[in-house]
C-alpha cells in the first residue's frame, strides 16, 4: 500500500543530534504529507533512541547491534510505503525542496531508474560525490603519482 510520494530511509548510529537536524530540515522543506521517515538506528548507546524514538510522524526501527548502512538501509526499505525511496546519510541536511523536483522528473521520465540529488559543503560549495573506479592501478596513480582524481570522489564536469 503506497501512501507516500517518497520514503526517506535514514540509518543513524549515535548520532542522536544530527538525525534531530536531518528530520527537521525534511519537516521544513517537505510537505506534511510527501514523505515517510524511517529512521533505523543501528544499536546507538548515545541518546538517539530516547531523542528519536517519541518523535511523532517517524517510523522508528531499533537494530540490537550496529549492522551497517546497507543493511539498515534495506531493514528501512522493508518498512517503506512510498512511491519512491531515498537513502540519506543521517547528517545530510535539506537546503530547499530540490527533492520534489527529483520526484517530479522521476515521474516525468519513466526510464530513469536512479536520481541523487546535488551535494553541497557546509559553505554550499558542490561537493564532489562521484568515485571512479577502486582498483589498485587507480589509487596507485592518485598516491604515487599524483593524478588528482583517479581515485578520490570528485565532480563531474558537464
Amino acid at each position: 500500500m503506497i501512501n507516500k510520494k517518497l520514503s526517506i530511509i535514514i540509518p543513524t548510529w549515535n548520532t542522536a543530534n544530527i538525525t534531530l537536524n536531518c528530520i527537521k530540515t525534511i519537516n521544513k522543506y517537505l510537505p506534511n504529507n510527501y514523505a515517510q521517515i524511517i529512521i533505523v538506528d543501528n544499536g546507538s548507546t548515545d541518546s538517539t533512541q530516547q531523542k528519536i524514538s517519541k518523535l511523532t510522524n517517524i517510523v522508528y526501527i531499533r537494530n540490537s547491534n550496529n549492522l551497517g548502512f546497507s543493511k539498515a538501509n534495506n531493514i528501512g526499505a522493508k518498512q517503506a510505503n512510498g512511491q519512491y525511496l531515498l537513502f540519506l546519510n543521517s547528517d545530510m541536511e535539506l537546503i530547499d525542496s530540490s527533492l520534489i523536483k527529483m520526484v517530479d522528473y522521476l515521474e516525468s521520465n519513466q526510464n530513469t531508474g536512479l536520481i541523487g540529488p546535488q551535494f553541497l559543503n557546509p559553505n554550499l560549495s558542490v561537493q564532489g560525490s562521484v568515485m571512479p573506479p577502486q582498483t589498485p592501478l587507480n589509487a596507485f596513480k592518485e598516491y604515487w603519482l599524483h593524478y588528482i582524481g583517479s581515485y578520490s570522489k570528485y565532480v563531474p564536469i558537464g
